[in-house]
């Protein structure tokens, strides 16, 4: 049985170098992309970048769901440890 990952990817550099890794040592890698924002990301960066890899992509738009986080974080706004913690949990 081969190995599987999926490699969350912004298609930027240090995402293309996880990827490449995983592809070198043999994994089964499956590319997800997540929209925040699409009035400033289409994808079209991690699109091409995965194209160069030869590897699969998913683009998941999670802009709704990340608005409302913005908008009503559950976990308040900088009450915790990490100010960001409803966008990680995301």
């Amino acid at each position: 049985m081969s190995v599987r990952a999926v490699g969350l990817f912004s298609g930027g550099l240090d995402s293309q170098l996880a990827a490449r890794v995983l592809q070198v040592q043999g994994v089964e890698v499956v590319l997800l992309h997540c929209i925040t924002d699409p009035l400033r990301c289409s994808g079209e960066v991690a699109k091409r970048a995965a194209e160069r890899l030869g590897l699969p992509l998913r683009t998941l738009d999670i802009s709704q769901e990340f608005f409302e986080t913005v908008r009503s974080p559950r976990f308040g706004r900088g009450r915790g440890m990490n100010p960001c913690l409803d966008c990680r949990i995301l």
